[in-house]
């Protein structure tokens, strides 16, 4: 593509940025907080699913059973016997794009998966609570707490996508009762009920990449505080989507480092991290977002800076609508109930495939053309950089 269309492309997606900032995200960088009590169905879907915006919603997580009682003691004694997925990182950050040789032994960036390990739900807030709190009196006892042992440095983190709250090899739906599963407004707007229902629950070393998911979400914090930065569908040809290998964490024999292993099409679902561990140019591709909005680095990624954000966040006790295909980034911070770490449920529900789907493909099909090749080089950097320079009265949008 020449530089004239590209530019005039660029010019265009632009224009929808601004428009999308007067009539859908707002200018003055802020999500509604509305009353449960005064939502009804067609007032939500008049006034966020349709319009496809953000919102949060104050009284509904805080009429929730799980609101009044889930803390350490009560989980433990309602589910401390299920053995649940814990995922595990060195760093808090699964399913992410990290540049590192050292850490990844792979070159450019890999998108990385996280080490899971299968434990009893009340060994992993043992753990938690204390990476040393055995005091073993038996060998039976001895081995099981070697069993449970990891470095302390290690990030856990309790977010498997599979409806972890129904799936029976994880909670099996024994915590559905202190919740509503049923949230009758939105399975009216949305035709249909929840996809999934999953838990969460992590410390703040814990983050979520930038992503987005075909889901309507709706999100509630049980105990801490979420902390959402979002990105309208809009803006990704400001976000950098860039086509990357993909990796697992592996944790090593000393249960207190990891390798990286390279995932191929041929790896089963049930990875095994016992292949050898080097670089596969086979190993497969996916796409991800190379920006982080905490620590956006504008000399790489200089349209960054045109992308209007939304950092919001979402408090004991409230939920978050977080309408299907926005991007967002989460961090989160715990609460002592819960041994420092934030807990939250959320409830996905299919979105709707009609005139909102057919508008993102063809924002997909705009930045492929402004993106050729899918690569993060230089000569692509320097075009960035230009078109960027050239539009310096809008480059002041992002939060």
């Amino acid at each position: 593509m020449d530089d004239v269309s590209h530019q005039s492309l660029f010019e265009c997606v632009d224009r929808l940025r601004d428009e999308m900032n007067d009539f859908v995200v707002g200018n003055n960088a802020s999500v509604p907080r509305v009353p449960f009590a005064h939502l009804t169905s067609l007032a939500f879907h008049r006034n966020f699913v349709s319009t496809n915006r953000p919102c949060i919603i104050t009284g509904l997580v805080d009429g929730w059973k799980a609101y009044r009682v889930w803390d350490e003691d009560y989980l433990v004694d309602k589910v401390g016997e299920m053995e649940i997925s814990v995922e595990m990182t060195p760093n808090g950050r699964a399913d992410a794009v990290v540049e590192s040789k050292q850490l990844t032994g792979m070159e450019g960036p890999v998108f990385l998966l996280p080490h899971t390990e299968r434990m009893l739900f009340k060994d992993y807030v043992h753990l938690i609570k204390s990476r040393h709190y055995c005091q073993p009196d038996s060998e039976e006892k001895q081995k099981h707490c070697e069993d449970i042992s990891f470095g302390d440095q290690i990030v856990t983190y309790i977010s498997n996508q599979n409806s972890s709250m129904t799936d029976l090899d994880e909670f099996g739906g024994a915590l559905l009762p202190d919740i509503d599963s049923t949230i009758p407004f939105a399975e009216e707007a949305f035709g249909t009920k929840p996809d999934a229902i999953n838990f969460w629950m992590g410390p703040e070393e814990a983050v979520t990449s930038l992503h987005k998911d075909p889901y309507e979400n709706i999100y509630g914090v049980i105990r801490g505080k979420k902390i959402f930065t979002l990105y309208h569908p809009s803006s990704l040809p400001y976000l950098y989507e860039r086509n990357v290998h993909c990796g697992k964490f592996c944790l090593n024999e000393d249960r207190a480092s990891f390798s990286v292993n390279p995932v191929v099409d041929s790896t089963p679902h049930e990875y095994s991290c016992q292949q050898e561990n080097k670089y596969s140019p086979e190993a497969t591709v996916r796409p991800w977002l190379m920006v982080d909005p905490t620590s956006p680095d504008y000399n790489r990624f200089p349209l960054l800076k045109k992308a209007s954000s939304l950092t919001i966040a979402v408090n004991e006790g409230e939920a978050l609508y977080l309408p299907s295909m926005w991007f967002h980034h989460v961090q989160q911070r715990g609460s002592p109930r819960t041994c420092n770490q934030c807990v939250s449920v959320n409830l996905w529900y299919d979105m709707a495939f009609d005139v909102k789907y057919c508008y993102y493909t063809l924002i997909e099909s705009i930045n492929s053309l402004l993106t050729p090749n899918n690569n993060t080089s230089e000569e692509e950097n320097n075009i960035n950089d230009d078109d960027n320079n050239s539009n310096d009265d809008n480059s002041d949008n992002s939060n």
